[in-house]
């Protein structure tokens, strides 16, 4: 979707298909949003076409827009949301996704809220420290139940992006290295009944152009997998996070589209 002039009018879509602003806004006098639920939804299948053949799931990363009505859409398509408080998690809830589909991302963590996704079985939990799994375990024990969680690892990769949206590199905020794995693997053996480690999770970033570094990222998550298998884990996740770069100069879709479909090759090569 993008806007352009033509014989002087602003418009809003494609050459072939386009609506006028100025028709669209006549009605509204307060600042207004346009959103193109046809485009995300031609992304979304398109995320799903290259991923065919892999047991997957499609996770929308709410952050990026939590409109209730572009989120009960994606919900209709069968997608799963990723999360970063318990804000979103009530309203993915609200919006029909299942708790089985809703991940919860994000570092600092409250214990409100890590609270509210153990009481509602979410699918996972994606752990940036050990503190933080500790206090799920304490929060899981005193609800006497047991806790999916995934942990976030920080490949230290360099994505080649904007500086301010990294997240993958070892001076990052984000996620774990190796020298991580003693502490969790104690706490995960010393807790079995009330946590179930299902599998790693990475995002180096936004706006990535570079492949190879995002298999960069994937092959040293993976080595780790390797490592915590040896441990006698079974791991039968995979969260593969990273936003795929956007062509906002031109609008035109297709450097992103054909991108996309490399993307979905490469990842099934790599895992």
């Amino acid at each position: 979707m993008a806007y352009f002039y033509q014989n002087g009018e602003l418009r809003l879509g494609t050459l072939e298909k386009s609506l006028s602003v100025a028709s669209l806004m006549q009605n509204y006098e307060r600042p207004t949003y346009l959103y193109d639920v046809d485009d995300i939804h031609m992304r979304f299948q398109k995320y799903e076409s290259a991923f065919a053949g892999l047991n997957h799931t499609i996770h929308y990363a709410m952050k990026a827009n939590s409109h209730p009505f572009i989120l009960k859409r994606l919900a209709s398509w069968g997608a799963g949301t990723d999360t970063v408080s318990a804000g979103e998690i009530k309203k993915a809830l609200a919006a029909g996704f299942a708790a089985d589909k809703i991940i919860f991302s994000g570092v600092a963590k409250t214990r409100r809220e890590i609270e509210f996704a153990v009481e509602n079985k979410i699918k996972q939990i994606n752990v940036e420290s050990p503190a933080e799994l500790a206090r799920i375990i304490e929060i899981a024990k005193e609800k006497k139940t047991k806790t999916n969680v995934a942990f976030r690892l920080n490949p230290d990769v360099n994505p080649k992006t904007h500086p301010y949206i990294t997240t993958g590199f070892r001076e990052n905020k984000f996620g774990m290295d190796e020298s991580f794995l003693p502490a969790l693997i104690e706490l995960l053996k010393a807790n079995a009944e009330h946590v179930h480690l299902r599998g790693l999770t990475m995002h180096i970033g936004s706006l990535l152009f570079d492949l190879d570094v995002l298999v960069e990222a994937m092959e040293k998550t993976l080595a780790v997998h390797h490592t915590l298998t040896q441990e006698g884990f079974t791991l039968d996740r995979f969260d593969v996070g990273g936003g795929l770069g956007i062509k906002y100069e031109t609008g035109d879709a297709t450097q992103e589209l054909a991108m996309l479909e490399t993307y979905g090759a490469r990842l099934k090569e790599t895992v």
